[in-house]
């Protein structure tokens, strides 16, 4: 989310931009309050109950009231939960201020439903007021923009709330340079014994069974039958309460000999990536875009993954595909993608580059941000227009330029950023 904040300070469009959050950030983990370039972050303690509420202090809810109360033009204030205190307090600005502040909600991952009377009766409470408030609901993927969209038209939100902005590389992963000579690749086929002529899988990420690795597992062993071709299974990560399982059916597994369990990898995740044939992924959960997901894009590497973990672009531009899961399809769309792996891995670089890269991302963050505003900075009125679902992610249009002295103010708090327009 800092990132966000990042992009919106060096715009100029904001007077100010902050942040209010409680999660450590960076190495700051005992500041109670730091500066990046053009942003200061305010952070405050809190507590966990149990597994699924956490306290924050009541510092933080007096200090955001305080700072918009004080600000004299609008105010953007972007979040990302959707249930809990923090969109209540989003909730509350927008109703003791409506016409100066403007609610951006980032729905990223937040959207999966879930059985639990507890969130029955928060949805019965507060869910309609909260879509009828939101000025802009950013969405990551075509599921998430329908699931979305379904939410807000179904409580009364005006359509076309609900718009698209993919998750964005970090500068560390488009620097991730090409094995060229082959020497790192080489080097991690020796060390965990993987053949020269093997064809090989990678999965990275959390080693959890909503993460479809038994699915995964039943993909692999079936390849393994049907094709002719000698295929590796690395499945690279970390323990999340699942690996000790995870060992076992390995170890029951019919092609055990040809899977890896890895380790303790982090720095050395990109030469995993481009050492992979692809990368595949078919979670049990609506996991939405995977980051690992991009990761193996940037170095290279074409993916495939189910519905769950729906990415944009990818199909589009021929670096990888989306499938609803089935064991049989997934089988086919691997080996048509590694047939073609050389073209698709050049592919896989040129989407990162062209629809993933931080500067393209930011452009369409700011330009959804900017016609919030120019909507009708008077009136605070939502934005306009319906997307078509699973259309491209393009910007909206800029509107009117904002006068120099009406510049809104911007922060973000646990994490939700308010910024004074």
């Amino acid at each position: 989310m800092v990132d966000y904040a990042e992009w919106a300070a060096a715009s100029q469009l904001f007077a100010a931009v902050e942040v209010y959050t409680s999660v450590p950030l960076d190495n700051h983990l005992g500041a109670e309050h730091f500066e990046r370039p053009g942003v200061a972050i305010h952070r405050f303690k809190s507590r966990r109950i149990g597994t699924k509420f956490e306290l924050v202090s009541p510092y933080y809810f007096v200090r955001v009231l305080h700072r918009i109360r004080s600000a004299k033009t609008q105010v953007v204030v972007h979040f990302w939960e959707l249930r809990g205190l923090v969109p209540l307090l989003a909730l509350l600005l927008k109703i003791l201020y409506p016409t100066r502040v403007h609610l951006v909600h980032s729905a990223f991952g937040q959207l999966h439903p879930k059985g639990s009377a507890l969130r029955s009766i928060y949805d019965f409470l507060f869910l309609p007021t909260f879509c009828r408030s939101i000025d802009l609901a950013l969405v990551q993927n075509r599921h998430e923009f329908e699931v979305y969209e379904t939410l807000l038209l179904r409580h009364g939100a005006a359509r076309g709330k609900a718009r698209n902005l993919p998750l964005h590389v970090t500068s560390e992963w488009r620097q991730c340079v090409p094995d060229k000579s082959g020497e790192q690749r080489f080097a991690l086929r020796e060390r965990h014994g993987i053949p020269s002529d093997a064809r090989i899988i990678i999965f990275l990420g959390r080693f959890n069974r909503a993460k479809g690795l038994e699915r995964l597992l039943d993909v692999f062993a079936r390849l393994a039958a049907e094709s002719p071709h000698h295929w590796i299974l690395l499945l690279v990560g970390s323990d999340d309460g699942w690996q000790i399982r995870l060992t076992q059916a390995v170890d029951q597994h019919p092609y055990h000999k040809s899977i890896r369990i890895i380790t303790g990898v982090q720095e050395e995740r990109f030469d995993f990536y481009r050492l992979a044939d692809i990368f595949c992924a078919f979670p049990v959960i609506q996991e939405e875009t995977m980051l690992a997901s991009l990761e193996a894009l940037s170095a290279g590497t074409p993916v495939l993954v189910s519905t769950e973990a729906d990415i944009p672009y990818v199909e589009d531009r021929g670096a990888g595909a989306v499938i609803a899961f089935d064991e049989a399809r997934a089988v086919t769309a691997i080996q048509q993608i590694v047939s073609d792996r050389q073209a698709m891995g050049k592919r896989a670089r040129e989407v990162i580059r062209d629809c993933f890269e931080s500067s393209t991302v930011r452009a369409q963050f700011l330009g959804l941000v900017k016609s919030v505003l120019n909507a009708n900075p008077r009136a605070g009125r939502s934005v306009s227009g319906t997307p078509a679902a699973g259309s491209e992610l393009d910007s909206l249009p800029e509107g009117p330029r904002l006068q120099p002295d009406v510049r809104p103010q911007g922060c973000i708090s646990r994490t939700l950023r308010v910024s004074p327009v």
